[in-house]
């Protein structure tokens, strides 16, 4: 599995941000079923009431010269593992990590925030120089 450019400074991000990395990658499904792969997995004890949370992050670079056809790619490779999660009861929470600038960029777009919506996305917004998480977008 080739791993995105950004794949270390998002896993550094998450690290930072006091996450416990449990997977690089995380296998969605046994070599033959089909071999899926996310490339991060990861768990965080956020409160005592709340408990352990765990999440599933695919991380994407957004480096071609159309950013609106790499959220095209990222888009459904995003609801393929999101359903792959499903079916197989995972409790993990499917994040799609993309740097910041590029979702500054893409939230302008009316249909791109109406996609998001719709689809209930959940985005890592990170900075890839800092190594830093910006935001969270549930």
């Amino acid at each position: 599995m080739a791993r995105d450019i950004y794949h270390n400074a998002v896993l550094e991000a998450l690290i930072k941000d006091g996450w416990t990395i449990t997977d690089d990658p995380l296998s969605l499904l046994s070599k033959e079923d089909g071999g899926l792969q996310t490339d991060l997995g990861a768990e965080k004890i956020i409160t005592a009431e709340r408990g352990l949370v765990r999440i599933a992050v695919e991380v994407k670079s957004f480096v071609s010269p159309s950013p609106i056809h790499d959220f095209h790619e990222a888009f459904g490779q995003y609801q393929i593992y999101l359903d792959v999660l499903e079916m197989s009861a995972s409790d993990r929470i499917m994040y799609l990590a993309i740097p910041a600038t590029v979702y500054k960029y893409l939230i302008k777009r009316n249909f791109i925030q109406f996609v998001i919506q719709k689809h209930n996305i959940r985005i890592i917004a990170f900075n890839p120089v800092t190594k830093t998480i910006q935001s969270w977008i549930e």
